[in-house]
């Protein structure tokens, strides 16, 4: 077949102009991968910004459920909130059982106790927070309750060595 000369600029631009198309070039794309493991916080916003646990996303209580509904069931997700005292990381991770998620914790300790871990000379540099960290809270004495729990649970050494498998702490 002859090409008359429109139609040869008209084919060299169609193949210069491929890598700019993102749909029409399917070399070095990837699909996107959802991340496998979450550390998510259950308080709202302000408390997260105030004092979280670092690598942590901020997914209100109330959002829980919808958040849920783009992961893949075999997620691993824990949940955290203020201390001892709040129920919100027990509730949501019972939400996600409910809704047949099986990789689901609740670190019940919350970001007061992490922060107070890492405030202790033997724990500097092991338990990182980002944000100011004033809520009266965080400072307030911290009482693990004993008694069995609904879901299962994380100590905070155990949620330490999960963020150092999945490449959110340092080893």
């Amino acid at each position: 077949m002859i090409l008359n000369s429109k139609q040869f600029l008209i084919a060299v631009f169609s193949l210069l102009s491929l890598p700019f198309l993102p749909a029409c070039w399917p070399f070095g794309k990837k699909a996107e991968q959802k991340p496998k493991f979450y550390l998510v916080n259950v308080l709202d916003k302000s408390a997260f910004d105030d004092c979280s646990i670092e690598g942590s996303i901020c997914v209100p209580f109330e959002d829980v459920e919808k958040f849920a509904q783009g992961l893949d069931k075999d997620t691993e997700v824990v949940f955290y909130c203020a201390n001892y005292m709040c129920t919100a990381s027990g509730a949501s991770a019972q939400k996600l059982k409910q809704m047949g998620f099986e990789k689901v914790w609740a670190y019940e300790g919350g970001v007061a106790e992490w922060r107070q871990l890492g405030l202790a000379p033997e724990g500097a540099g092991k338990f990182p927070v980002r944000g100011v960290c004033q809520a009266a809270y965080l400072n307030a004495p911290n009482q693990k309750h004993e008694g069995p729990s609904s879901v299962p649970t994380l100590s905070a050494e155990e949620l330490r060595e999960k963020l150092k498998i999945n490449g959110i702490l340092a080893q």
